[in-house]
Order: C-alpha cells, then sequence, then structure tokens
C-alpha cells in the first residue's frame, strides 16, 4: 500500500452515541475538501459502551479506514500518540469525532502544513449557547492559556484544543517525545515544538459544546493535574531539559 497523503486520527472514548454519524460527517468534510488520498485510524482507549462495535462497522470493508484498541484507558494523549505512531501520511492530524469542532476545519489546517508550517493548531472561538457551563469552560480555557504564558513562557493562542495537524516527517518526534498521556499532551506537544523552533500556524476554528454528550473531561480533576504539569515542566525548562 503506497503512503497516503493525509492521515486523520479519532481518539475514541465511550463515543458510541455520536460515533458513526460523526464518522461520516468527517468522510463527507474530506471528500468535499477534495481529499482522496487519505487514511483515517480509530484508536479507541479503553471504552465501556460499545465504542468499538461501531469503529468495527465503520471499518469492515473500507480499505481507507482501519483502527486500534487500548487494551485499558490511557488518556487522550496517549491515544493520540499511538495513532500518530501508526500513521503514514505526510500530513497527520487528529480531531475528537464529537464535532464539537466541525471537521470542515480540517482543510485550512491541512493547507497552512501544505504550506510550509511544521505545525497547525486550531484557534477555538466559543460559539455554544450562553449557560453556566459555557461560561465555565470558556473561563477555564482562558485561564488555562494565561497559565501556560505565565509559567510556560507559551505565547499560544490555544494551546488545548484539540485539532492539531502535522508535518509528520519533522514532528514525529516531537509528538511521541511528549510524556503526558492525558489532557496536559496538547499543550507539552505546543511547548516542545515551540521550543524547538519550529513554525506553528494558528488558525480560527470554531468550538460549539454539545449539550447531548456527557465529557470526559472531569474538570476539577483535569484542572489540578493541570496546574501539577505546570509546576513539573516549568521546574524541567528551568533545568535545561525541555
Amino acid at each position: 500500500m503506497s503512503r497516503p497523503y493525509l492521515s486523520i486520527i479519532a481518539p475514541c472514548y465511550n463515543e458510541n452515541n455520536h460515533l458513526f454519524a460523526g464518522a461520516q460527517e468527517i468522510l463527507r468534510s474530506l471528500a468535499e475538501a477534495g481529499y482522496d488520498d487519505y487514511e483515517m485510524i480509530f484508536v479507541d482507549d479503553g471504552s465501556e459502551d460499545g465504542t468499538r462495535d461501531v469503529i468495527e462497522e465503520i471499518t469492515r470493508g473500507n480499505n481507507r479506514a482501519r483502527y486500534i484498541f487500548h487494551d485499558r484507558n490511557r488518556g487522550r494523549g496517549a491515544a493520540v500518540k499511538t495513532g500518530m505512531a501508526a500513521a503514514g501520511g505526510e500530513i497527520a492530524g487528529f480531531l475528537d469525532v464529537d464535532l464539537e469542532v466541525h471537521s470542515r476545519f480540517i482543510r485550512p489546517l491541512v493547507e497552512a502544513v501544505a504550506g510550509g508550517a511544521d505545525m497547525a493548531v486550531g484557534v477555538r472561538s466559543f460559539k455554544s449557547p450562553f449557560g453556566l457551563d459555557a461560561l465555565f469552560r470558556r473561563l477555564l480555557s482562558e485561564g488555562y492559556k494565561l497559565a501556560s504564558k505565565i509559567m510556560l513562557n507559551m505565547d499560544a493562542k490555544d494551546s488545548e484544543a484539540g485539532f492539531k495537524f502535522f508535518n509528520l516527517a519533522r514532528m514525529s518526534d516531537v509528538i511521541q517525545s511528549a510524556e503526558s498521556d492525558g489532557w496536559f499532551w496538547d499543550t507539552e506537544v505546543m511547548l516542545r515544538a515551540s521550543r524547538g523552533g519550529f513554525k506553528i500556524a494558528e488558525l480560527p476554528i470554531e468550538y460549539i459544546r454539545r449539550n447531548d454528550k456527557k465529557s470526559s473531561v472531569k474538570p476539577l480533576r483535569d484542572t489540578a493535574e493541570y496546574i501539577k504539569s505546570l509546576f513539573i515542566y516549568r521546574k524541567r525548562i528551568s533545568r535545561g531539559e525541555i
């Protein structure tokens, strides 16, 4: 099998209710963007709700789609790394199959990498209906951004968005060297890329919160872990380890 131009990684954890529709919409977006030389890799991170059955149904008879199953829940970062390690595309990226960021934004990020960026990242504008949950998540996002700028000297507009594409030949070592297996993985990759002098393109994307989906993010627990990771990596920077 020849090397595909584009690899799409779909990390999954308990996505049963919307996985099939999300995957079909991603494929539709790829077709509308004119991409026909691609592969799609589903990485299930120990789901407990029938997600694997849906993945097997989607990939059955589709020579552009395949899957990898983790034997246990290891974290979103670990799922992305697994997919990236298996990817064969010149350009590889990942997005969440719930499509809170729609797959139509794949094209501008891919074009940014094709145009010379080593890495293209989405910068979210929050389009969710106003409510306490939306406000809380927006405040968390702004807090993360401010904290990473102060503690890690990062000037990223949005380091945590789960919508990133890479020149795989140039960025594979950075992707796999990231040690975080959870949600901090996104920030760590941005940190390593920026400190390594790689060219990072930041492009606008729209985030619309799905109220029909139970998020796997645990705000209090994950915020505590994020803050802990900030202190750890600040110390590592001071030691010259990154």
